[in-house]
């Protein structure tokens, strides 16, 4: 079978360079191909633009533009123009507010290696060259430019250990969250928080797990739709769960009590609720229906005080009126 060229689709071309085919389409990939053709097709180059129209995130955009920079298709104009390399941001400071550079205690100007540095410090490294090969075991596929720059950037200048990123790679993959976006944020929130060894790293997934099981456990206990929880609900969930030792059946009655009070769900109300019987003791159902009693007994002993004093102040009167003796 013979293929051509639709002789049509001559009357409208863009120039695309000949070293493209030469040196660098041997080794691109399909995002580097569509990022090259759409930026020579619209004759300017912008990744945000490009990230759009492609549904492709912008380090990825970044990381095929630099690809085509490496193989001298493209120009850096503004590195050209400064003399110096851009420094780049991390994913974590474009697009989580919580990590902005005041506020961490890593560098708020990140410069990654670039390809050429990353096969330098892989040759020179048995360490880092280690931990390449594993987390292309770990994803099940090959690294992808931003990642390897991630993951040696964490380890040459944030001191992060190679055991401590692969530990990290294998919970983002378990997670589903095998991105490079959600690896540099968890890695930056582990170093802030001070974590250095194996067992922090297993300590922080361990407490990540116990907090998801904790709002699942609530979740199943009051027939709440099956979401995502905020910071703060997660947070009482695990609570309620691991510092109080509540099971369902006592949530289930926590939440009863809520809706009966107030006709809705309300997890202030709730949080109110199972403080005061943490308050008071409470460990089992049992505790909360004698608690109950408890306090019905009281409410009726009040109230039957306030009638025998109604009644001996009534019976003074009658005494009292005139005639009666």
């Amino acid at each position: 079978m013979a293929y051509t060229v639709n002789p049509s689709e001559y009357s409208s071309m863009f120039a695309v360079p000949a070293s493209v085919a030469d040196r660098g389409l041997k080794l691109a990939g399909a995002i580097q191909l569509k990022v090259l053709l759409l930026a020579l097709r619209n004759g300017q180059i912008e990744p945000e633009n490009i990230s759009k129209a492609l549904h492709i995130s912008e380090p990825d955009v970044l990381d095929a533009l630099n690809y085509w920079v490496d193989a001298g298709v493209l120009l850096n104009t503004e590195e050209k123009n400064t003399g110096k390399a851009v420094p780049k941001k991390s994913v974590a400071e474009k697009t989580d507010d919580s990590a902005k550079p005041a506020k961490l205690k890593i560098r708020p100007e990140i410069r990654k290696p670039s390809r050429e540095e990353i096969v330098r410090r892989g040759a020179q490294s048995p360490e880092i060259a280690f931990m390449l090969r594993e987390a292309q075991l770990k994803f099940s596929r090959p690294l992808k430019p931003s990642e390897s720059s991630t993951l040696v950037w964490l380890h040459d200048d944030e001191g992060m250990e190679v055991e401590v990123i692969l530990m990290l790679i294998a919970f983002a993959v378990s997670e589903g969250k095998a991105t490079v976006g959600f690896i540099e944020r968890t890695a930056v929130s582990w170093i802030n928080e001070g974590v250095s060894t194996l067992a922090d790293a297993e300590e922080k997934i361990n407490l990540y797990h116990a907090r998801k099981s904790a709002w699942h456990t609530v979740e199943r206990a009051m027939g709440i739709d099956r979401r995502l929880p905020s910071a703060k609900e997660t947070e009482m969930a695990y609570t309620w769960v691991h510092d109080y030792g509540y099971d369902g059946p006592i949530l289930k009655l926590a939440y009863d009590a809520c809706v009966d009070a107030t006709a809705k769900v309300s997890f202030a109300y709730i949080k109110k609720i199972i403080e005061s019987w943490h308050k008071a003791g409470v460990k089992t159902a049992e505790d909360i229906e004698k608690l109950k009693t408890a306090e019905d007994d009281k409410k009726a002993q009040k109230a039957g005080g306030n009638a025998s004093y109604d009644m001996a102040l009534f019976n003074d009167v009658l005494n009292k009126l005139p005639g009666e003796k």
